[in-house]
């Protein structure tokens, strides 16, 4: 009988949050929001749910990494004690 090991490697390497800004230009001709900042997004994505014009396209996407903080200290010596414990179990 052949015995198989398995392991989970999630907790394996770096946690980083992060934060997405993605521009959404709205309408130049009524001023209404972007089809795209609805929380219910409208059937047609192309044209201005106000007044029906063409809209702009979203504009580029900007990563923003979070910087320091415990919240991130302590996410990262979890990782490394996860870390540790995963390869002391390999070791086993």
């Amino acid at each position: 009988m052949a015995v198989v090991r398995t392991h989970s490697a999630s907790a394996l390497g770096r946690w980083e949050p992060s934060l997405a800004h993605t521009f959404l230009p709205g309408c130049r001709q009524c001023g209404e929001r972007h089809p795209l900042a609805f929380k219910v997004k409208p059937a047609d994505l192309d044209h201005c749910p106000g007044c029906g014009a063409e809209v702009a396209p979203p504009g580029q996407t900007v990563k923003v990494p979070a910087k320091g903080g415990l919240v991130i200290w302590l996410a990262n010596a979890m990782q490394a004690i996860a870390r540790a414990l995963h390869r002391l179990a390999e070791r086993i």
